[in-house]
């Protein structure tokens, strides 16, 4: 139902979850072509170099209802929110053609911290703030926020990294008049076809320089994307703080509660 959305509570937690998630599909969806295509990891290993990230994420979402007990929603959402984008704008200023694995674990980590702490607060939050009857409800909302979120971050982002390989690709043509046409749409198409056109044996004279050359395009085309995440993630944390309200507040089945009065929820798990 719409009176749903009066409650701040439920809105606020699910708006945060859409800036986080935007932000973080968004800048993650390159670490995988990063680690494999420019640093050259393997399938396993790459997998293997972002344990990190998930190990982190784990520990720390199942401790977050400590840091919720005590400061409340509002405060550790908009605190979670802020370390995912500090770990999103460390990744931007830091990733390069040669990042060693050590900063890329510790950006992985801030990131992981900030997830951690933001995510479960935010959907206790909603989950907390609907009738136990409409908890499907708020269940329901709570994955489409962040799959919308989500895919809006792949799409956009997606967008401007593209848009910053292609037009670092571009001048290729000048600088080797004889690459073909087809070569040249290859390469702009994608990294991993850019690769493919550098170790054609037909292309080793010009290997090393279309590889500097389109490495470097899709770094660039990352970490800008990387750095826009950062900026909406920042500007989520900053709803967080003045929408979210400090405890979860619960609607009746039959009356609507404003977000600043009711029973206050507290987190579990502590």
């Amino acid at each position: 139902p719409m009176r749903f959305f009066k409650n701040m509570s439920f809105t606020g937690a699910n708006v945060a979850l859409a800036f986080l998630n935007f932000s973080l599909f968004g800048g993650v969806f390159f670490l995988s072509q990063y680690l494999q295509t420019i640093l050259g990891y393997s399938t396993l290993d790459a997998g293997i170099r972002t344990l990190p990230l998930a190990l982190v994420l784990a520990l720390v979402a199942s401790r977050s209802a400590i840091v919720t007990n005590r400061l409340g929603n509002k405060y550790t959402v908009a605190l979670g929110i802020a370390l995912a984008g500090a770990g999103l704008l460390f990744m931007a200023a830091e990733f390069a053609l040669d990042t060693p694995f050590i900063t890329i674990a510790i950006g992985e980590v801030i990131l992981a911290v900030g997830m951690g702490l933001a995510i479960s607060p935010a959907t206790n939050s909603i989950m907390a703030s609907v009738p136990i009857s409409k908890a499907g409800i708020g269940s329901a909302m709570n994955d489409t926020t962040r799959q919308l979120g989500g895919a809006l971050g792949v799409a956009i982002l997606g967008t401007f990294a593209n848009s910053t390989y292609i037009a670092g690709v571009s001048n290729l043509k000048q600088q080797i008049p004889l690459m073909p046409d087809a070569g040249m749409e290859a390469i702009k198409s994608s990294i991993q076809a850019a690769h493919f056109v550098a170790n054609d044996p037909r292309a080793a004279l010009f290997k090393a320089q279309i590889l500097k050359t389109v490495d470097g395009a899709f770094v660039d085309g990352m970490t800008h994307a990387m750095l826009i995440g950062a900026i909406v993630m920042f500007a989520g944390a900053l709803f967080a703080l003045v929408v979210l309200p400090a405890v979860a507040t619960r609607l009746t089945d039959d009356e609507e509660i404003p977000a600043s009065v009711g029973t206050p929820v507290r987190a579990s798990g502590d």
